[in-house]
């Protein structure tokens, strides 16, 4: 009995030290990442400013299809000068 158990105890200390390493990266350190974070936004862009055929043909490759469609909203009272061609009228009113 005594050996199981000193197993036992065995088998819990490594399931502590592992806790240990979990503790670690729940930890974050948000002000130090939010920093190397700027630093590698700078670091691209200014990468990026330096050849613009380049930096355009690595956003393609990068970028296709994941940008969302995004909706054109037109104030209220505005028509596109193409709807008087397609025989709209104006509204009454």
């Amino acid at each position: 009995m005594l050996e199981a158990e000193s197993d036992r105890k065995k088998a819990l200390a490594r399931e502590l030290a592992g806790m240990d390493d979990v503790a670690r990266v729940a930890s974050l350190d948000t002000a130090r990442l939010t920093k190397l974070l700027r630093v590698g936004a700078a670091d691209v862009k200014a990468l990026l400013g330096e050849s613009v055929p380049q930096a355009r043909q690595m956003l393609r490759k990068v970028l296709v299809g994941r940008l969302p469609l995004l909706a054109v909203v037109t104030p209220a009272g505005f028509e596109p000068a193409i709807s008087t061609l397609k025989g709209s009228r104006p509204r009454p009113g």
